[in-house]
């Protein structure tokens, strides 16, 4: 936050903070200056297009001055106070590197890197001076793990439970996938262009609570940097969520959106959801546009090749295994079926192999946990809930209430044996005990 400050970027200053808790109050804290503005996510639904266009504009030239921050290697920033004798570094300034304030990139704070036990592994974290180390680092961690605390899981999101007919899974299935990851790893390295090849730091979670605005919707502030590491530049995030209309296909190809000729003939119902549908449209196409011509770096980060599927699959690779061997191994039979077109037609051939049955049955289940993800999603909008679960202390109460009741209908429209026991046993809105997945 220092850092990137001094860089000027909005961030709200750091007056003190301890990083241990050997302290009086014995615990680690951080005292941060009040954020100026408006919570965006607060005034959003009510800002017009102009509202919003300015604010994205304002939004690209912060983008901008954040890639132009140059770092030598991938990892975490740490002050030269705050670091042990015996941990890797790398100096930012290496001509002003003795002073307790300098900058020193160390391990990589992740926190897929230290999640439960795996804190306790001699693992990789960093600082990686490799571009293909970024890579491989999170799988070989995990690898690590699943070898030394091998044990089958249901999957840790309830819905997914009814695909695999609410049995534990086996590690050893995600452990192959994680060696066929390791095979196919420095073939997702972008060609061509190494300026994606940039170790550079970027927000991890962009949504619209985590930015503040001015009354001209101009940003005043960032917060949650707790999980910003410095990655290559094709690893970093893309285009943010409430912006990013990439499914839709005008939007995919940036074509200028356009509204129907025969909209005033359309029903009410009609014409609100085409209006709907533009207003998306203009939105990613004018921050996709302003991107090209203010960052063009960036605008060549986003339309790389498979950007988003490199991104995917590395996060994959290195997320905490928590019993659910499908979506790392769905990844990799879709970059087995695409090699050509992810490495290029001259690239040697794709170092994996799947049965067709493999293929299929895969397939099968991603299908269906696609349909279990979009029926919480839709639950959890049906209940004002937010990200993870979120939700303001004055509608918790009713919250709880419809839950209880929607568990009691779900019971009652049971038609199996086991669709009623994975509502009793498996409802996703109850508690659970983690400790088996940590």
């Amino acid at each position: 936050m220092v850092y990137l400050r001094s860089k000027g970027i909005p961030i709200p200053k750091v007056y003190g903070y301890s990083a241990t808790a050997d302290n009086p109050t014995e615990t680690e804290y951080i005292f941060m200056e009040f954020t100026p503005g408006k919570e965006l996510g607060a005034v959003w639904s009510n800002m017009d297009g102009h509202d919003r266009l300015r604010f994205v504009r304002s939004l690209v030239d912060l983008e901008t001055r954040l890639l132009s921050t140059t770092l030598p290697a991938s990892g975490s920033l740490y002050f030269h106070r705050d670091m042990t004798e015996v941990a890797r570094k790398l100096g930012v300034d290496p001509e002003n590197a003795d002073r307790p304030e300098s900058l020193y990139i160390g391990p990589s704070t992740s926190p897929d890197l230290w999640y439960g036990r795996r804190s306790t592994l001699d693992a990789e974290r960093g600082p990686y001076i490799e571009a293909d180390t970024v890579l491989s680092a999170g799988a070989k961690k995990e690898t690590l793990y699943l070898e030394r605390f091998n044990r089958p899981l249901l999957p840790f999101d309830r819905m997914r439970r009814e695909t695999f007919n609410l049995e534990k899974q086996l590690p050893s299935v995600h452990l192959d996938s994680l060696q066929k990851y390791l095979k196919v790893s420095t073939h997702l390295l972008p060609q061509g262009d190494p300026r994606l090849l940039r170790p550079t730091i970027g927000h991890p979670d962009l949504r619209l609570s985590n930015i503040f605005v001015s009354n001209d919707f101009e940003i005043t502030s960032l917060i949650d940097w707790q999980y910003s590491t410095i990655l290559r530049l094709f690893l970093q995030p893309g285009i943010p969520n409430d912006l990013d209309n990439s499914m839709d296909p005008i939007s995919s190809a940036i074509e200028p959106p356009s509204l129907s000729p025969e909209l005033d003939e359309m029903s009410e119902e009609e014409r609100l959801q085409q209006l709907e549908i533009f207003a998306k449209r203009q939105l990613h196409h004018f921050y996709m546009t302003e991107t090209a011509d203010k960052n063009p770096l960036h605008f060549d980060a986003v339309t790389y090749p498979f950007s988003i599927g490199r991104r995917k699959i590395f996060q994959l690779s290195s997320a905490p295994w928590e019993g659910d061997n499908i979506p790392l191994r769905s990844s990799l039979i879709f970059v087995k079926q695409n090699w050509p077109t992810i490495c290029g037609s001259s690239a040697d051939p794709c170092p994996i192999t799947f049965t067709d049955e493999e293929e299929r049955e895969c397939l099968r289940l991603d299908d269906l946990e696609q349909n279990a993800v979009e029926q919480l999603e839709a639950s959890k909008a049906m209940l004002g809930l937010g990200p993870e679960g979120w939700i303001s202390n004055e509608n918790y109460e009713a919250a709880q209430a419809a839950i209880a009741q929607m568990k009691v209908m779900c019971l009652e429209q049971a038609e199996t044996d086991s669709g009623r026991r994975a509502i009793r046993e498996h409802w996703v809105y109850d508690d659970m005990d983690e400790e088996e997945y940590l």
